[in-house]
């Protein structure tokens, strides 16, 4: 168990911490991530990848946990706090984009290899510098960056991801 722990925690990080507001929150949500995974380990139907399976899960959980803290605060906000989060509106149509274009992205980052989805979220998505992707993928950097080459073209090469992004240029 510890070493499947150890082996799948970096993918399930990777995968939650877009969700947590801090690597505090994305602790607390790994670790509830693992409690979800061991609880629900029936339902796991082997004919799949249980590495998939668990992160799945994981990102269900995030997703219930970060819609549950928005019912939470909006239910804490009194009426006199309503012209701040007018201040804080945004247009619904982004929204609509970005749930449109949220499949697209998904699929193509599936068709990467898992080490190239998961470099890829930590540098471009989580934000990290080059060193720390390396780090956390567990390889050097010079390798961190091979792998991102490799993703990246492989992203440039898939006409719905140039699609997207020529539609988003248009728009920005």
């Amino acid at each position: 168990m510890r070493q499947l722990v150890e082996e799948l925690s970096p993918r399930i990080w990777v995968a939650i911490r877009p969700y947590a507001r801090d690597d505090e929150q994305a602790r607390d949500l790994l670790q509830d991530s693992w409690l979800t995974i061991l609880e629900r380990l029936d339902q796991f139907r082997w004919n799949g990848s249980f590495a998939l399976w668990a992160i799945a899960l994981s990102k269900n959980l995030c997703v219930d946990s970060v819609r549950a803290e928005k019912r939470h605060q909006a239910a804490e906000v009194p009426l006199a706090g309503a012209m701040e989060l007018a201040a804080d509106w945004h247009d619904p149509l982004d929204e609509v984009r970005r749930d449109e274009a949220r499949p697209i992205v998904y699929a193509a980052l599936s068709r990467l290899t898992a080490r190239g989805r998961d470099t890829l979220t930590v540098w471009a998505l989580m934000g990290r510098n080059l060193k720390e992707t390396a780090e956390v993928v567990g390889v050097s950097q010079s390798g961190a960056r091979s792998i991102l080459d490799r993703a990246m073209s492989k992203l440039r090469r898939m006409p719905e991801m140039r699609a997207l992004l020529m539609d988003w240029m248009e728009e920005n």
